[in-house]
């Protein structure tokens, strides 16, 4: 199968000379992120005879009067200097041709990304002066998509949550884990450490708000963006993967810990279903393998994994099962596909990886994916 390299990018937090390599001999745009990266792209388009356009990653925009801390990309205070002095015919790295700018803003804020993008305009303005054109923003990643259909059953939990931390109600967590929040002299400190997994912006809702957010001027980056012939590009991520992919293990054991907890030992470890927050904060789906014998009794329980390591809880909620789990009974993880499979996973214990199945909607034929991770 072959990609129209005019529409790859290259954008990887960490570039090697292999990968730089491949990217230069095929014409796929680079974004750089620091000056080792464009010292080794120039040396690279020397060696081939060739020069490469490129987007240069910017960070350390303003907002409500503070610079946002990214390590990532160039500081925006700066950036200007280095495209103008450093880049193109005449310069140290003459081989490299500024195409665009790309950054990248942690969280899920509207308005961070707004001004961010009209920062980057008044960038290109700048550069504009310099006869140098900016033809490309890439507003990176970031784009929400929802987990959940109740927002009461989602803040319900978070009330409950913080009331256990505080001692006010029995743990909701192993452990009595805040997912963020701690009592500190008797006083609650932290903020939620998960995903939104219940929010009202998701995908193109998401999209719309951040452009078409006005600034005090009442521009949006929309309007901008089109007066100036600039392209906006994005980052879908995990929501071009909404409501895809499930993540299935095995209960392999069934134990009480002194505290009288119920711990559900499945066969899998919290690195093949971790994404970067607390805890995976959805539901997941309990497949008794026989249920005509069970007593249908409710059983709070905690989940955890095949790691010789305490923390090693696939979830660190307590989850109600509608019955006492059997060893070769299945938990059901849904909606996994975008930012939990294989995204911290390990080979700690020489394990394979989990394997990749994916379902032929025509055949309905049930395949072990070729390129499992």
């Amino acid at each position: 199968m072959r990609f129209d390299p005019g529409k790859l990018v290259l954008t990887a937090a960490v570039k090697n000379e292999r990968l730089m390599r491949l990217a230069i001999q095929h014409d796929v745009l680079m974004i750089l992120d620091n000056e080792d990266e464009c010292r080794l792209a120039n040396s690279l388009c020397r060696e081939f005879g060739k020069n490469a356009a490129v987007g240069i990653r910017i960070s350390g925009f303003q907002y409500k009067g503070k610079k946002l801390y990214s390590r990532f990309g160039f500081d925006t205070d700066r950036v200007v200097k280095f495209i103008t002095s450093q880049l193109g015919k005449g310069n140290e790295y003459g081989n490299l041709m500024f195409d665009g700018f790309h950054f990248h803003l942690n969280g899920y804020s509207v308005e961070q990304r707004s001004e961010a993008l009209f920062e980057s305009i008044h960038l290109a303005d700048r550069l504009k002066d310099h006869e140098i054109n900016t033809s490309f923003i890439d507003m990176g990643g970031g784009i929400l998509i929802n987990y959940l259909t109740s927002e009461s059953e989602w803040e319900t939990f978070w009330s409950e949550l913080r009331k256990s931390v505080r001692g006010e109600r029995p743990p909701v967590t192993f452990g009595n884990s805040g997912l963020g929040y701690e009592l500190i002299n008797g006083k609650l400190h932290g903020q939620r450490d998960a995903y939104p997994y219940y929010n009202e912006m998701p995908k193109e809702t998401f999209l719309d708000e951040v452009l078409s957010y006005k600034n005090q001027e009442g521009e949006t980056p929309a309007l901008k963006l089109r007066e100036k012939g600039i392209e906006i590009r994005i980052e879908p991520g995990r929501s071009l993967l909404d409501q895809t992919g499930i993540t299935m293990a095995k209960v392999i054991h069934r134990k009480r810990d002194p505290q009288e907890n119920w711990l559900i030992g499945l066969e899998m470890n919290r690195s093949q279903l971790s994404s970067s927050g607390a805890d995976f904060l959805l539901d997941p789906v309990f497949i008794p393998a026989n249920k005509d014998s069970r007593r249908m009794e409710p059983v709070p329980a905690c989940f955890t994994g095949g790691y010789c390591l305490e923390q090693d809880l696939i979830l660190k909620r307590k989850i109600v099962l509608p019955c006492m789990p059997e060893v070769g009974d299945m938990v059901c993880f849904p909606n996994t596909a975008g930012y939990l499979m294989h995204f911290y996973e390990t080979r700690s214990h020489l394990y394979e990886f989990a394997t990749n199945l994916v379902l032929d909607e025509g055949s309905g034929a049930l395949n072990v994916h070729l390129d499992s991770l």
